[in-house]
């Protein structure tokens, strides 16, 4: 996805909520930076194995930046992605989701991806925003 938007904090000011199979509750929440690796709004060219992020600006506040996500995210019925702008500035996104049908249903110990977006003011410190709730074993886990 790419944005663009005069805010120079708008990744931190736009949140993506995620609902698998038709939940009530978004089982992701998190403002959009953040969830990409982007925090405080500041972007910069990174790759990882479930995160990227491309821009041909210097790092720092503002500007134009292409995110991709790569997290394996299960669902059986459905899925629901939604960008909240809680800024007061007009945002532009342009976005792609690649998906993949299975012919059966996941079993029911299948682990659905969640992630929520915690902020104490004053910080605990450096990387305690964000917390993906996986159980004992699995594979990705940001403490």
């Amino acid at each position: 996805m790419t944005q663009e938007s005069a805010d120079s904090y708008i990744l931190r000011k736009v949140t993506i909520g995620v609902y698998w199979d038709n939940e009530a509750n978004p089982s992701v929440l998190v403002p959009l930076g953040d969830f990409f690796c982007l925090g405080h709004s500041m972007i910069n060219s990174f790759q990882s194995i479930f995160f990227t992020a491309s821009t041909n600006q210097k790092a720092g506040f503002s500007g134009h930046v292409a995110l991709n996500c790569y997290l394996p995210m299960p669902f059986n019925k459905s899925a629901r992605i939604e960008l909240h702008n809680e800024s007061s500035t007009e945002y532009w996104q342009y976005f792609y989701i690649d998906y993949q049908v299975y012919e059966q249903e996941f079993s029911d110990d299948t682990v659905y991806f969640h992630a929520s977006f915690n902020r104490e003011n004053p910080t605990a410190g450096w990387g305690h925003e964000i917390t993906v709730n996986t159980p004992p074993g699995q594979y990705c886990q940001f403490n």
